[in-house]
């Protein structure tokens, strides 16, 4: 499949224009006089939710007053597509009473969650927000909660942990790189197969990740007072099937709503009628579809904050539904070997099984009931205790399982960042440098906590399991000075698992350093065999911030090895393959910064996509109405195409049928095994432009052992394949210069796995941004150079938010349609999309941020102080992003024409009778054959004249097919691409002639012919006995 030209782009205004306002009308969520509210909040209305923007009245049957007032203001970090659903993550920024303290009033960053539904949002039933037709003036999010496709969830992290001191609230209010920052899929076991319609399948599951500022390091546990972040994790699901009245969750509900109506396009004033001014024409726009029906509960989300079953702030109103709360201080366990100084034993998975901590004791309960089990002995591996406390959060990469059998563990996540390590054992200074951690919580563990409700008044069946936290096991790159004093005789100092080169500067190479972004092949990892598969599949994480043999700091790329369950085992080494001035830059080109990754992933099967748009189901339901009740059209599209709502998320490493998955997901992942899916990383490096490294995701080896430390440059090798190809997507983004443009950066991508084929997005300071499409294979064909600039495609905004205007973007496929569908979301760099924001400088030690751009200036507001609530004054600063829907997967119009002769009357009948004979129907062949039977009288021909006629015949065969291919028309067709790899042949010879014109003349000439008279003469003969040899020129003709 060639690349999609002239994408048909459609600017989306509402979902540009709005979304600030539906953060900043979070501050009107304030109750009235007679006690009444209006909520705001879409799929986090109360009760099951509380009030999320409020504060915590003493009598808890109370609702409390507007706490949060968000400003309009929001950075989009990150966004995940599960379901038909786009679920976002990253900051925003708001006015928190009582933030340092009693009447002491400010503003600060927060992290927020912000699902949207894909699909059906263009009716009145159907739509996210509601507009004055008119005028365009907002009036708020879509309230009917069972199928509300729109809310905000806040995180309320300054609350939890006061950010800093009243004398820094101007810094506080200015640090917006704060929130969450990355998103995945939470998933299962059974996540590698595609359409399972079990609760996990139909629900919005996710992880996300990011950190908060820590305002009295010492004040929480943390020891150092320069500790200046603290990581943070939520995970579970966010919204689930159900029908929003307080049911269980289950499948047997129905699939979703009808919201077919008129298109949408505003209502008459706000609380009126909405097709009261609608013309005749604008009812009559029907659009037939159905919404999801979904629903959502705190106990089905889980939070891991530092102290955060102390510091959490959310109101629990009436106690109708508690989140899970669990302590990032307790759960997290450190590597084994850099707490070996400490004598004992590695914090096992078995060891969490059985309800234990990291530091050795029995899982802590809110209820205070007795522990029946003593403390774990010689287990003493909390990361805290070693003065190691989690920093930052940047990225978090989720997979299926690791391990076989009863060693199997479900519901993996990598997350990656930075840890704040002590220098000295008296407090006095910490050095941040990279961290990857490894954890796991099963998803049967998250079904059992929301069946259980988490009612404090009744003691759970098991606690144990109610009030564990993940798994969690982190890997350093550093050592703190406690890790390297021997406590118990006879053991060993703390070890640094991350090895640098040995051609790098040994001394401070991890200082300042973080883990940007990690990349895992497989969902079902697996077990490696022992000897040459030893390391098993690599797994790779790309660090921002690394200090290079020549005294710069540069983007690295390290590797770990899956064996002993890689990153979730208690012990897993780090080895540096790239970095720059180092010899392994001889393959590879390291960035300035690393600021996004890629990922691939196969084209669904036809029964995947049934499966996961339920039409399998129907027809097992035997039900009159299953299509109905198990399907989902989507309004959106001109044909309500059905909805993959079921277990529709990208997968890793699969390919084949669901038997072949089900083998390949038992199977062990050794390395050098190409799974031939692209993944890489994006970024840019000063004075040369873009930087996009793609790999085979499986192909790698690493020839060296993974030891503690590595003394030995690594010798790495990727035989599936391994791309520079930053100069190839510069070279073609519009406008072309020479030299090279070299400001230019890659910022992120997605793969849309129904077209095949990739959505690239670049900024540069002056130009803009730049929507580049890229096949599968990232090089030349003889039709295709593999690059495609689709930025002119993306216009509709006013001034200010055009391309040229945005410094930051981000596209996300929607998996299962027909075309290549999606949205893609441009904004600033920073509030004023300056170009020269510092998110994207190597001094800036963040990722990624899509800013929303200021739309004129900030205006002061007081809230109504009624119901008790004081009156509050703060700043709304509304601003825009511009949002574009991908609705199609080409603007080509296909075309075809037929060439063609009318032969009737008697031509028609002598037509008939040469193709009788076998003969080409032509006018000449009709002519001919006229003027023999003008001449002779007699439809039949002899021999020799059908001899020299199929000789005329082949030659000009002959000759059509040379002056076709002369004229280009024997086209050298592609491959269909199904993924990414392809081996050495293929590079040296990518393309191969297609032979359809002679297929095609294969029917139609004929393969025999009818006898001649001659024929019929022998065969008489033959008949009597008599077999003369006949060997005559036809036959030669016809095996010719």
């Amino acid at each position: 499949m060639g690349l999609a030209y002239n994408l048909d782009v459609e600017y989306w205004e509402t979902m540009s224009k709005y979304i600030s306002p539906a953060f900043s009308q979070q501050g009107n969520d304030t109750k009235n006089a007679q006690g009444d509210r209006r909520p705001n909040s879409g799929c986090f209305d109360p009760p099951d939710w509380g009030f999320l923007w409020n504060d915590q009245p003493a009598d808890p049957t109370e609702i409390g007053c507007q706490q949060i007032f968000p400003t309009g203001e929001y950075i989009i970090r990150d966004c995940v597509f599960i379901n038909g659903f786009f679920v976002f993550c990253g900051s925003y920024k708001a006015f928190f009473k009582d933030l340092y303290g009693a009447g002491n009033d400010g503003y600060a960053w927060d992290g927020f969650l912000m699902p949207m539904r894909g699909y059906s949002n263009n009716t009145a039933a159907g739509t996210l927000f509601e507009w004055v037709k008119n005028t365009g003036e907002f009036v708020g999010v879509s309230n009917d909660r069972e199928i509300a496709g729109f809310g905000i969830l806040p995180m309320r992290f300054p609350l939890n942990i006061q950010p800093s001191a009243i004398g820094d609230a101007a810094a506080t209010a200015a640090d917006s790189s704060v929130g969450l920052q990355a998103i995945d899929i939470y998933k299962s076991r059974g996540t590698p197969f595609v359409g399972l319609g079990d609760f996990f399948g139909q629900a919005i599951s996710i992880m996300s990740c990011g950190f908060q500022l820590v305002g009295d390091p010492v004040a929480q546990g943390m020891k150092f007072s320069d500790i200046d972040y603290v990581g943070f994790l939520t995970f579970g699901a966010l919204l689930f099937f159900g029908s929003g009245q307080g049911e269980e969750p289950s499948p047997q509900n129905p699939a979703g709503r009808d919201i077919t109506g008129p298109l949408f396009l505003g209502v008459s004033q706000p609380g009126q009628t909405q097709y009261g001014d609608y013309t005749e024409a604008e009812k009559a726009n029907i659009q037939y579809g159905d919404a999801g029906m979904l629903n959502s509960r705190g106990s089905a989300m889980v939070q891991v904050g530092w102290k955060i079953t102390t510091n959490n702030s959310f109101p629990n109103f009436n106690n109708t539904d508690r989140q899970n709360l669990r302590d990032l201080d307790v759960w997290l366990a450190l590597d084994y070997a850099q707490q070996q100084n400490v004598g004992g034993f590695p914090y096992l998975y078995r060891n969490w099984l059985e309800g234990y901590t990291p530091s050795g004791l029995p899982v802590p309960n809110p209820l205070n009931l007795p522990a029946d089990d003593p403390a774990l002995a010689g287990v003493t591996s909390a990361a805290a205790t070693a003065d190691n406390f989690p920093r930052r959060f940047m990225d978090i990469t989720t997979y299926a399982s690791v391990g076989f059998g009863v060693g199997e563990k479900e519901s993996i996540f990598c997350i990656s960042g930075d840890m704040s390590v002590g220098l000295d054992v008296l407090g006095n200074a910490v050095q941040t440098v990279p961290m990857v951690i490894g954890g796991a919580f099963p998803y049967d563990i998250l079904e059992a906590l929301m069946a259980l409700g988490q009612d404090p008044a009744t003691p759970p069946i098991n606690f144990s399991f109610q009030y564990a936290g993940p798994y969690m096991i982190c890997h350093v790159a550093g050592v703190s000075a406690l890790s390297q004093v021997i406590t118990i005789p006879g053991s060993a100092v703390g070890q640094n698992v991350w090895s640098p080169l040995p051609t790098a500067n040994p001394t401070s190479i991890f200082a300042n350093s973080y883990a940007a972004f990690s990349i895992v092949p497989y969902e079902a990892m697996g077990t490696p065999n022992a000897g040459v598969d030893a390391s098993g599949a690599l797994i790779y994480t790309a660090v921002n911030g690394m200090l290079d043999a020549d005294g710069n700091t540069n983007g690295a790329i390290f590797v770990s090895g899956s064996f002993e369950d890689g990153p979730l085992g208690v012990e897993c080494p780090f080895n540096n393959i790239a970095l720059v001035g180092t010899v392994s830059e001889a393959n590879t080109v390291m960035p300035t910064k690393w600021i996004g990754k890629a990922a691939q992933s196969r084209t669904f099967s036809p029964i995947e996509e049934e499966g996961a748009k339920g039409i399998l189901s129907a027809i097992d339901s035997g039900r009159n109405d299953s299509f109905e009740y198990l399907t989902i059209r989507n309004s959106n599209t001109p044909d309500s195409e059905l909805v993959g709502y079921k277990s529709n998320y990208q997968r890793y490493g699969l390919d084949g049928d669901e038997n072949s998955q089900r083998i390949q997901s038992s199977t062990i992942k050794g390395a050098g095994s190409p799974t031939g899916q692209g993944f890489g990383f994006l970024g840019y490096k000063t004075g040369v432009g873009p930087i996009l490294l793609m790999l085979d995701s499986g192909g790698g080896i690493y020839t060296n052992a993974f030891t503690i430390p590595t003394t030995a440059n690594p010798t790495y090798s990727n035989i599936g394949a391994l791309l520079n190809k930053g100069n190839d997507l510069n070279a073609n983004t519009l406008p072309v210069t020479v030299p090279a443009n070299v400001t230019r950066m890659a910022l992120n991508c997605g793969w849309d796995n129904d077209r095949d084929q990739w959505l690239f997005c670049e900024q540069d300071p002056t130009l803009g941004t730049s929507i580049i499409s890229v096949n599968a294979a990232f090089g030349a064909t003889t039709n295709d150079n593999g690059f495609l600039d689709q930025t002119d495609n993306f216009v509709g905004p006013s001034p200010g938010f055009r391309t040229a205007d945005c410094h930051s973007s981000l596209f996300v496929p929607f998996l299962m349609t027909n075309n290549l569908d999606g949205i893609v979301v441009m904004g600033g760099d920073d509030a004023t999309s300056s170009g020269t924001g510092t998110q994207f400088g190597n001094t800036d030690l963040t990722v990624f941020g899509l800013h929303g751009i200021n739309d004129g200036a900030g205006v002061a507001t007081t809230t109504d102080p009624v119901g008790g609530c004081d009156a509050i004054t703060y700043t709304i600063q509304n601003q825009q992003a511009s949002f574009y829907k991908i609705s199609g997967s080409t603007g080509r119009t296909a075309s075809v024409w037929v060439d063609y002769v009318l032969f009737d009357g008697a031509d028609a009948l002598i037509a008939t009778k040469l193709r009788e004979r076998g003969m080409k129907v032509t006018i000449e062949a009709v002519e001919w054959f006229k003027r023999k039977i003008i001449n002779s009288g007699d439809l039949n021909i002899s021999a020799e004249e059908i001899e020299i006629w199929m000789r005329e015949q082949q030659n000009e065969f002959s000759q059509m097919m040379q002056d076709a291919e002369r004229q280009g028309r024997v086209r050298i067709k592609k491959k269909q691409v199904s993924a990414y790899g392809i081996d050495m042949s293929e590079v040296i010879t990518p393309d191969f002639e297609d032979k359809e014109m002679q297929e095609f003349m294969k029917d139609y000439l004929p393969t025999s012919r009818p006898p001649t008279p001659e024929e019929l003469r022998l065969e008489k003969q033959r008949k009597g006995g008599y077999s003369p040899e006949q060997n005559s020129y036809f036959d030669e003709v016809f095996e010719d």
